[in-house]
């Protein structure tokens, strides 16, 4: 009994062998005298069915597997263009895995979905000799990927059609890492660090926009290369120190306090010296400009008028050491036209003319 079984199932794939053969035929389809298929079909329907090769009227050329008159399987599409995928089909488009190469040499092997690049897949530029391994969505770059630039920098973080968005880390062709932090539209733009190549150390870590710092962050100078103790904490507007800042050491000590624009310190702000000087005023382009009070490390004190870094205009100059106290004009940085000398307790010891900090009597000739 298991000898006639074992027959009847040897019999029974035979003949499903010998239908399916039967119902499939070799045949060729013309078209105003022009060859348009050449392959299998389906004897009951008389449509494509199995293997062949059709030719498109625009030229171009399909060889491979078709279902009921569709390419379904696996298949070589021509372009008349001269481009060429090979790879799965599903209902006339490429579904499945599969290889495009292009015309001017670039090339896609990945996932596919309804004839655009979906899931996962990598495409070589060659002329740019750029590269991108990662997600696809709708033919677009779209999620996790690395893309490697035609400069031999390489790009790791997220994407969204087609263009870095999210957040990612660029590195150097040496494998340094640059910048890791948040993009959008292939610029840094969000929270993000700026790295050395030279030594890995921080330059800078706030916020972007447009590949410019903008926003609040801290810039830590750089010098030959080596990062030294000096650092600015403050706003930022297109690479530029604009807003309130200040620029303080590593150990905390702070050089400059208060308002910057365009890169330099303008407007009202607090300067430490180190020698122990103070200075509390106005700023124009970093230097002391207004009205501002300086007070030197012995005690003594200045206030008033400054231009260009410089004692100019009216002002109170008062020694720590005695208590006398000076108040007139000044020019370039010393008393010059009309001053009052005063005494600690107020008495007037000279009241007229001065010229580079030292009184001038006018000798009057009869």
């Amino acid at each position: 009994m298991a000898q006639k079984s074992n027959l009847k199932s040897i019999f029974t794939l035979i003949w499903l062998k010998l239908f399916i053969n039967f119902l499939k035929k070799v045949k060729k389809f013309y078209s105003n005298g022009q060859l348009k298929y050449v392959g299998e079909i389906n004897r009951l329907n008389n449509k494509k069915t199995g293997y062949g090769k059709y030719y498109y009227s625009n030229g171009d050329i399909y060889e491979g597997e078709f279902q009921d008159d569709t390419r379904t399987g696996k298949g070589i599409y021509k372009f008349k263009n001269g481009d060429k995928y090979i790879g799965d089909w599903l209902d006339n488009m490429a579904n499945g895995q599969g290889t495009y190469y292009y015309l001017n040499g670039d090339k896609y092997s990945g996932d596919w979905l309804n004839h655009k690049k979906s899931g996962k897949g990598m495409k070589l530029y060659s002329i740019s000799g750029e590269q991108y391994k990662g997600d696809w969505l709708l033919g677009k770059r779209h999620g996790n990927g690395c893309f490697k630039c035609f400069n031999g920098n390489i790009y790791d973080g997220e994407f969204r059609m087609d263009k870095a968005n999210g957040k990612g880390a660029y590195y150097s062709d040496q494998g340094d890492l640059i910048y890791e932090g948040m993009w959008k539209d292939n610029k840094l733009d969000g929270w993000g660090v700026l790295y050395s190549t030279h030594n890995g150390q921080i330059i800078y870590k706030g916020e972007w926009k447009d590949n410019k710092m903008n926003g609040k962050g801290t810039y830590y100078t750089v010098n030959s290369g080596e990062i030294n103790d000096v650092l600015y904490e403050g706003e930022w507007q297109d690479n530029k120190r604009n807003g309130r800042g200040r620029i303080f050491t590593s150990k905390g000590r702070i050089l400059y306090e208060g308002e910057f624009k365009d890169d330099k310190q303008n407007g009202k702000g607090i300067k430490h010296y180190a020698n122990g000087d103070k200075y509390s005023g106005d700023w124009l382009n970093d230097r002391k400009h207004g009205k501002g009070v300086y007070l030197f490390a012995n005690g003594d004190l200045f206030d008033g008028d400054w231009l260009n870094g410089k004692k100019n205009g009216s002002g109170s100059y008062v020694w720590c050491s005695g208590g006398n106290r000076y108040s007139g004009e000044y020019k370039n940085n010393k008393a010059n036209g009309h001053g009052v000398y005063y005494s600690p307790n107020g008495d007037v010891l000279y009241d007229g003319e001065w010229r580079d900090n030292k009184r001038h009597v006018k000798i009057v000739y009869i």
